[in-house]
């Protein structure tokens, strides 16, 4: 009945299906909150940023919530409805070879360069006088995230740090995946029969999606990048790796320096590297893209 249905419905009932886990799980999550943390968000919701603020712990069970239940959980319930097959639906039957998993990662962090870069520029982008406020809202919703980002980073124990690497690297490294490549690439390419157009648009509502718009476009072309990876192996568990790859190094990069964080995010990295610094990585990251491409072409 499903697998039949046009790509605009599919992406309509996809998103439904996204909305509807997201509410069940937060339900049934802010349920367990009460007898764990002695908080009841049923009480008074509006009590939630307050708590989050106040309560790390909180925030980042409801931050785990959130993505299992908007990212983890939908795409194998939509693979379920439009395939009957989630392995072949989502891509994930397949086992990565070891050098194409080692050139994923090789890339990641030849690209470190390009994204502080990048994020320098995007920084730097101001709207015309008549979006004035469009941009002062962004900037706002910006350092909102920003500064619970910078509270979710601290990590004072070693605890501290294999929960955030699971929030932070692991969790939405699967679940973002699964979901925008996974999911809405694959039926943006069904409908448009072009795989450009599917990487770039998913790549567009990717970074969106993260309400961070001053590092839009950073995010923006490391969705191209986790897109092409997707058509160039027919594995989705490659941009899995590489998303991973990006997130956990933050992670760890903030676990052993002493720099200060909200300080360090809020100043984007590029000074740190030359601009020929700059130039090599774009050589070294398209060199090896190139070559898991053609690596994963031999297989066919």
């Amino acid at each position: 009945m499903f697998k039949n249905l046009s790509p605009f419905s599919q992406l309509v009932i996809a998103g439904l299906v996204v909305v509807a886990t997201a509410l069940v799980v937060m339900i049934v999550g802010a349920v367990i909150a009460i007898p764990v943390f002695g908080f009841n968000y049923f009480a008074n919701p509006a009590q939630l940023a307050l708590a989050v603020s106040e309560n790390v712990a909180v925030a980042k069970y409801f931050q785990i919530l959130n993505s299992l239940g908007m990212f983890v959980i939908p795409p194998f319930i939509i693979a379920k409805m439009f395939d009957g097959n989630a392995g072949n639906y989502l891509a994930i039957n397949k086992t990565p070879r070891l050098t194409t998993v080692i050139l994923t990662g090789l890339a990641m962090v030849a690209a470190l360069p390009i994204i502080g870069y990048t994020a320098e520029i995007n920084a730097k982008i101001s709207l015309p006088g008549g979006l004035h406020a469009i941009e002062e809202w962004m900037r706002n919703m910006e350092e909102a995230a920003l500064d619970m980002t910078v509270k979710l980073l601290r990590m004072d124990t070693f605890s501290d740090f294999l929960i955030n690497m699971l929030m932070i690297a692991l969790i939405p490294a699967l679940g973002e995946e699964l979901l925008f490549r996974g999911v809405i690439q694959r039926i943006l390419g069904e409908w448009a029969r072009n795989h450009l157009i599917a990487i770039l648009i998913t790549a567009f509502l990717f970074s969106a999606f993260h309400m961070q718009f001053m590092s839009f476009l950073p995010r923006f072309l490391l969705g191209i990048y986790l897109g092409y990876l997707l058509v160039w192996t027919k594995n989705i568990w490659l941009p899995i790796i590489a998303h991973f790859v990006n997130n956990a190094g933050a992670v760890i990069y903030y676990y052993v320096s002493d720099v200060d964080i909200s300080e360090d995010m809020a100043n984007p990295a590029s000074d740190d590297f030359p601009f020929y610094v700059v130039l090599i990585s774009v050589v070294v990251f398209f060199v090896i893209a190139r070559l898991i491409a053609r690596k994963e072409r031999e297989l066919v």
